[in-house]
């Protein structure tokens, strides 16, 4: 990160923005580590039982997968059903970050889960998926229906973002 990247990151993330309140703060790297790791198993949990229950997607972890999340995400969104599924459409955004981090750790040997500390400091960490010099913090597709309206295929939109980065 540059400079002042980091200047912004550090003014901001004392000010408990939405993207600071995010990244918790822990006692040390380890206790970091563990509950991080705990809610993106439980994230995921949540999304396969969401998607048992509405038969509209497969998390099978495939990248192919990611096209029909995106299109299960586009359906729910426009019919305004995050609820049906006993989630917001934000705790619905944060399962489809996990679930991304989840295909691109299992798809490609060399990519794994990392807890990274969080630019504003603090004790704040986040998760993170690397891959070489590449490392993608997971925390949510935050707003994501507004990508519908930015391109000419919305419902792609994740499997894209997920060629781009890690093909």
């Amino acid at each position: 990160m540059s400079k002042i990247g980091h200047r912004i990151a550090t003014l901001f993330g004392g000010r408990r923005t939405r993207a600071a309140a995010s990244a918790a703060a822990f006692h040390s790297p380890a206790d970091a580590e563990a509950a991080l790791g705990r809610h993106r198993d439980e994230a995921l949990r949540a999304l396969e039982r969401a998607a048992v229950v509405s038969a509209a997607f497969s998390p099978d972890y495939s990248v192919e997968s990611l096209r029909a999340l995106d299109a299960w995400y586009h359906d729910l969104w426009q019919r305004d059903a995050f609820l049906d599924l006993a989630a917001g459409r934000d705790e619905f955004e944060r399962w489809m970050a996990f679930y991304y981090g989840a295909v691109a750790v299992r798809n490609n040997p060399d990519a794994q889960w990392v807890v990274l500390p969080h630019p504003a400091g603090g004790g704040r960490f986040e998760l993170g998926v690397r891959r070489g010099e590449t490392t993608v913090a997971i925390d949510a597709f935050r707003d994501h229906y507004k990508t519908f309206m930015m391109t000419r295929r919305p419902r792609q939109s994740i499997y894209r973002q997920y060629r781009d980065e890690w093909k």
